[in-house]
């Protein structure tokens, strides 16, 4: 299921989109897709290719990486507002 969220209209008032000019959140707006991912199911997985940066609207979630032994550590916890995949963007 896909709700695609006017920016302008969004309830975060902390997401950095906020900042751009009306005719950037027009452009946004109509680019781009609002997924819903369940509980559970990653967004991405590291070393994969990253078609674009997250935002997260509702709901938490935890950023992983593995470690020098192989094991997975919590990077950190992303919530409403916060953004995701932009540190894999553009890298190789």
């Amino acid at each position: 299921m896909k709700d695609t969220i006017n920016c302008s209209g969004c309830p975060i008032s902390l997401c950095l989109i906020k900042h751009c000019s009306a005719d950037w959140l027009e452009r946004i707006t109509a680019s781009k897709t609002s997924p819903i991912y369940p509980k559970g199911q990653f967004v991405f997985m590291e070393d994969s290719l990253v078609m674009g940066a997250y935002f997260i609207l509702k709901g938490k979630v935890k950023v992983i990486s593995s470690g020098l032994d192989g094991k997975e550590q919590t990077v950190r916890l992303a919530k409403e507002g916060h953004m995701i995949g932009h540190m894999a963007i553009g890298l190789e």
